[in-house]
């Protein structure tokens, strides 16, 4: 718990933050400060659910306190907007809370596929226990069976929730509308937190992951304003300032939690990594020690 200390010093930290931002968006009529409020909101989202994937607790421990942090950062959320004048319907909020595990799952979506690629885990320094027995890249039945309970849980919550939200009885609309945005949202997830990724925990020279990252955060954004002709309707600019703002602050987030975390000690181990195989080599001499004993007692 002392080791974990510092992130979790982080939750009330975003919480303030969520409350001050739903008190000052309804109210913004400029780009800027909405664009860094929600900005700031989208990369806190993100650090919770690489956490949810890569953190060093039990992976359901992780996804439990992850779902139970959401839920709570978006209750902050809702706090700031009753207090601005704009809080939704009680059923909303309920209806809310039962979607969130099925969209936190979609958000960390590309990050499970790269650690069963790559095996990555997050873990604090001075761990007991750097490296598991078995490789992260092994994925059993015992896995197998928790993902699928967590996931069918997870959209039966959902289905609940769209039939308290649907006055008709009818939930096939609305089950359209939420699996494209599960969809967006996994793209997103692979879009933003997979570089942040790389760059904050991957790559050994910290200034070219920063100058990269950099690159990432402007030139995306600069080229569909460009291409914003071709396709349609110019951009606007204020619709531009928006994106732009809202995505730098968004990777601000996700670098800055993600160097945070690498300040106090954590970080990425992957099986190719040459202190991985270190630390399991040093785990398995003590086992072999015992047998090399046992055979110069017969001789």
């Amino acid at each position: 718990m002392e080791k974990q200390l510092p992130i979790i010093v982080l939750v009330p930290v975003f919480a303030v933050v969520n409350v001050i931002a739903a008190a000052i968006v309804p109210h913004a009529r400029e780009p800027v400060l909405p664009g860094i409020m929600l900005g700031v909101l989208a990369g806190e989202s993100g650090l919770i659910a690489i956490w949810a994937v890569i953190g060093p607790q039990p992976w359901m421990s992780r996804f439990l306190i992850t779902q139970g942090l959401a839920i709570g950062l978006y209750l902050a959320f809702l706090f700031g907007l009753t207090i601005a004048g704009h809080g939704p319907p009680a059923k909303v909020i309920v209806v809310a809370v039962l979607v969130f595990p099925l969209v936190l799952l979609c958000v960390q979506l590309p990050v499970w596929i790269a650690k069963i690629a790559m095996g990555w885990r997050l873990v604090g320094a001075g761990s007991e226990d750097p490296a598991p027995s078995m490789s992260p890249r092994q994925f059993g039945i015992e896995h197998l069976l928790g993902a699928t309970t967590v996931v069918a849980v997870a959209m039966g919550l959902a289905s609940l929730g769209l039939q308290i939200l649907s006055e008709t009885g009818g939930t096939t609309g609305a089950w359209t509308d939420l699996l494209w945005t599960c969809l967006g949202l996994s793209l997103w997830g692979a879009f933003a937190m997979l570089p942040c990724i790389w760059a904050a925990l991957v790559a050994r020279n910290r200034a070219v992951g920063a100058v990269i990252i950099g690159v990432y955060t402007v030139l995306p954004m600069v080229t569909l304003f460009v291409l914003s002709p071709f396709s349609g309707p110019p951009m606007s600019l204020g619709r531009f300032l928006f994106l732009q703002i809202f995505h730098a602050a968004t990777m601000l987030v996700l670098m800055g939690g993600l160097h945070y975390a690498k300040f106090w000690g954590f970080e990425l181990l992957r099986p190719d990594d040459g202190e991985y195989r270190i630390t399991q080599q040093q785990q398995q001499e003590p086992a072999a020690a015992p047998a090399a004993s046992s055979d110069l007692e017969e001789q």
